[in-house]
């Protein structure tokens, strides 16, 4: 008996050590900081030590959702337009052309047997020549025989035709002009980017479209949702996704020449911690993953251990867009503004909000435990400590 008192009074002795000691549950395991000590957040008062920036904690609330709306990202069609180029399928310089040109009579220049075929002197029988073909120089020109040089850049071929048959009149009868274009290197698109294998793309008049532009340089490398393509056309530049492009056949606009196509792979991801079923880093599987979405793919809150009113979501937004919500948080000259968003599930309300509320790329979301966690925490500990102390009392209580 009195061997069993004092394995009680030991097994007391622990436990009232391990209460005191744990009264605080600081320095208790946790996933992250608890639902106060995010919001009590409080400037360092130690003199040598560097004061802690106040980052603002805002409730989300449809007001705040609507305040922090971006305006719809730029499209192809409403940047570009989808029209044909104007100077699509014209000769520029450095582009290589051939000429074939008939006559008819006697009177013939280019053709190499004025009568075959049996034709007299006076026969009226068309002949023809080929001219070689020839780089378009520096100044815009060719050279003719007989009718010497004739400039042909920024012309179609029909209309560098009848400038070369004007160039022949009187020299020649009736010359008529096919002309060929046997090189172009004006109609082409240039496609780099590391999602895909650069090259120089030749486009067709009026028909090539941003699709067959990627297809024609062996397709993008990188999964459709993870993959941006970017048209840069004189001064401008649009970035698209290329999933986007495929759902809307608006953005699938004519390309012009010298336009240049960049497609790049950009995962964009987002973290999940804290107190839910599955922590991840996930990547966006599509253009917009809503913050009810992303408690999805984490597999909701874990019901044992989550606080619903402290579901938290960090990010550095732009100034412009923090000033809508903080007010003074956005003063100073840094580009971005750290915030910290709060959702309390506990309200029916906030359900909606949060399938309005989008995640952005590189946003952290977390959920811290509930209060009662670290209490359940200690307690176990608590009996892991008592658990030995207790079995040897049994134990020794029954050795007589």
């Amino acid at each position: 008996m009195r061997y069993w008192l004092r394995s009680f009074g030991g097994l007391a002795i622990v436990v009232s050590a391990s209460v005191v000691a744990l009264a605080g549950c600081a320095g208790l395991p946790a996933d992250g900081p608890t639902t106060s000590a995010i919001v009590k957040q409080v400037t360092g008062t130690k003199a040598r030590s560097p004061p802690q920036v106040r980052v603002p904690v805002v409730d989300l609330t449809h007001a705040v959702v609507q305040a922090l709306a971006r305006p719809p990202s730029p499209t192809f069609v409403e940047s570009f337009g989808d029209l044909a180029s104007l100077q699509e399928g014209r000769i520029e310089r450095g582009d290589s052309v051939a000429a074939s040109i008939w006559e008819i009579g006697s009177a013939q220049l280019f053709s190499s047997s004025p009568n075959a075929g049996g034709a007299g002197p006076t026969s009226t029988a068309a002949q023809s020549a080929t001219l070689p073909s020839q780089v378009v120089d520096p100044s815009g020109a060719i050279t003719i025989p007989f009718a010497g040089r004739v400039v042909v850049a920024g012309l179609s071929l029909a209309e560098a035709q009848s400038r070369i048959e004007e160039a022949l009149h009187g020299k020649t009868a009736q010359p008529q002009v096919i002309l060929t274009l046997t090189h172009d290197t004006a109609d082409q698109v240039t496609v780099a980017g590391d999602s895909i294998k650069g090259n120089v793309v030749g486009i067709n008049p009026n028909s090539d479209r941003v699709l067959d532009v990627i297809s024609a340089a062996g397709g993008a490398l990188s999964p459709t949702n993870e993959t941006l393509v970017k048209i840069i056309r004189d001064n401008r530049q649009v970035t698209v996704g290329l999933q986007s492009i495929i759902n809307d056949p608006n953005e699938n606009i004519r390309l012009h020449p010298r336009d240049v196509l960049i497609v790049s792979r950009n995962p964009g991801v987002f973290t999940i911690l804290g107190a839910v079923k599955n922590p991840a880093q996930v990547q966006f599987s599509s253009d917009h993953v809503s913050l009810a979405q992303a408690l999805g793919l984490a597999g909701g809150l874990n019901d044992a251990q989550a606080d619903p009113k402290g579901v938290f979501l960090f990010r550095y937004e732009p100034r412009s867009f923090a000033a809508k919500v903080c007010g003074p948080c956005a003063s100073g000259d840094l580009p971005t503004v750290p915030i910290i968003y709060r959702l309390d599930v506990t309200k029916a309300q906030s359900l909606l909000v949060a399938q309005r509320f989008n995640i952005e790329d590189h946003d952290v979301l977390y959920v811290s435990d509930a209060p009662k966690t670290d209490l359940q925490k200690a307690l176990n500990l608590i009996g892991s400590l008592s658990a030995p102390i207790l079995t040897g009392a049994v134990i020794g209580r029954a050795v007589p």
